[in-house]
């Protein structure tokens, strides 16, 4: 569920949904949803017509098939008291967004602990390396403000087109000396350019939305056709290094959003395979098989077989105090709840906040689940986009028939050999150290 947005005020229901989430959607699915009471305005059913008003809460349940994820190893790299780190492969989600709830690393982290953890920050879902989480939440607090505050010094490695740095690059950029070393320093705001589809840009000069950013970057090493560069953002932006790679002329090499080829020496722009990551030949996985723990000391580990201490899900309502606040930006989070029937799909997503079994959700159901009549619905309500997309009889659906919850930066990506989306741009967080604490994974194969 989530709160309207600022951009929503005043349109109508239908068209905001078909506008913000309409992508891979049958043509009157939306209108469907709302006669049948699965999607709801502050847990009431509404006409299509309806305008949206400040403080409005959307909520929406739907039956859905958990898009796949690779099957690439999650490692732990490292544990500091109760800190810890893994490496993560991707497109793997750090948490439960959009069509991904049991498919992110902290439900699978949790799964194989035995207990619940806290991420200390986010990355991308196409990037790969290093995500610090915590056992106990003040200390995820505390290592969270540290990273907001600017106090950490983080290290990424980049594969960028061309032979960096170029006169352009130059040109763009000024050179710096940090700790004995020398970097080309690029200051450049970024603006959010669309909200629905979480696309960030460079801004012109005077920008109103402009926030500031600033990253340092370095040659490794190269072949002519790319470099392999050391990265250091400054500041924290959404997409910082991608766009200010790209503001000097080198994008990331295989970046389909941000000036990338789709490919790049590697058919349909695949990563190369890594010998140390890779997939389980079967299509049965266990956690087990998916997160290695390695040799390292996780308390909720030693009660082998037990019950474990706290069940995964994700994080329970909390009625907000006072008016909700209103985001006039970001990518909209509708959370949904999904109940497969299929015997061979995996166990059922966690209780999402706001779907029907939390305080506020919506009406008329028992206390052991979804009424029969809404599950039923939403059921129904998928198997016929499914027909319509089988059949291609909508231009839209035809699009993304082949897969229903694919995301436009998956697009040039391959698939393994169990038929699941692998692969992810060449951006690795290699290191992040704090005056109390410090982590590193290891190099991917691109960056060796």
């Amino acid at each position: 569920a989530t709160f309207a947005k600022q951009r929503w005020f005043g349109r109508p229901v239908l068209e905001v949904l078909e506008d913000e989430f309409g992508r891979g959607k049958a043509p009157d699915y939306f209108e469907r949803a709302l006669s049948s009471g699965l999607i709801r305005i502050n847990g009431e059913k509404v006409a299509p017509e309806r305008p949206f008003q400040e403080h409005d809460r959307l909520s929406h349940m739907m039956h859905r098939h958990e898009p796949p994820v690779s099957a690439e190893r999650i490692r732990v790299c490292g544990v500091q008291g109760s800190l810890a780190c893994v490496s993560k492969p991707a497109p793997l989600p750090v948490h439960a967004c959009g069509g991904y709830h049991m498919n992110s690393l902290k439900v699978m982290l949790e799964q194989r602990l035995n207990t619940k953890i806290h991420l200390c920050h986010r990355l991308d879902r196409l990037t790969t390396g290093l995500v610090v989480f915590a056992m106990d939440s003040k200390r995820a607090a505390e290592v969270a403000k540290q990273i907001r505050g600017r106090e950490c010094d983080k290290r990424y490695l980049a594969r960028v087109r061309g032979d960096f740095p170029s006169a352009e690059a130059a040109s763009r950029a000024e050179e710096v000396v940090r700790d004995g070393e020398t970097w080309l320093q690029v200051s450049a705001p970024l603006r959010c350019q669309s909200p629905k589809d979480g696309i960030w840009e460079v801004a012109v000069a005077g920008a109103k939305d402009a926030k500031d950013a600033t990253t340092l970057l370095r040659k490794l090493s190269g072949n002519g056709e790319s470099t392999v560069v050391e990265v250091r953002p400054l500041t924290g932006r959404t997409h910082q290094i991608r766009l200010h790679c790209q503001h000097l002329g080198h994008p990331i090499a295989n970046d389909p959003c941000y000036g990338g080829s789709t490919s790049f020496g590697l058919p349909d722009g695949r990563k190369a395979p890594s010998e140390d990551l890779t997939a389980p030949q079967h299509d049965t996985v266990r956690i087990e098989d998916l997160v290695d723990v390695g040799d390292y000391p996780f308390p909720s580990l030693e009660n082998d077989g037990g019950e474990p201490q706290v069940k995964p899900q994700v994080e329970p309502q909390v009625e907000p105090q006072g008016k909700p606040q209103v985001e006039p930006q970001g990518e909209p989070q509708v959370e949904q709840q999904v109940e497969r029937k299929d015997g061979e799909e995996k166990q059922a997503s966690p209780i999402a906040r706001g779907d029907p079994r939390s305080k506020r959700g919506l009406q008329g159901v028992g206390a052991d689940g979804l009424s029969n009549d809404l599950e039923r619905a939403a059921i129904e309500l998928w198997q016929a986009c499914q027909e319509t997309k089988a059949t291609g009889s909508d231009a839209h659906s035809a699009e993304t028939s082949s897969s229903p919850d694919l995301d436009p930066e998956d697009a040039p990506f391959g698939t393994d050999h169990r038929g699941v989306r692998s692969g992810g741009i060449w951006l690795h967080a290699w290191k992040y150290s704090c005056e109390d604490w410090a982590f590193e994974v290891p190099r991917p194969d691109w960056a060796t």
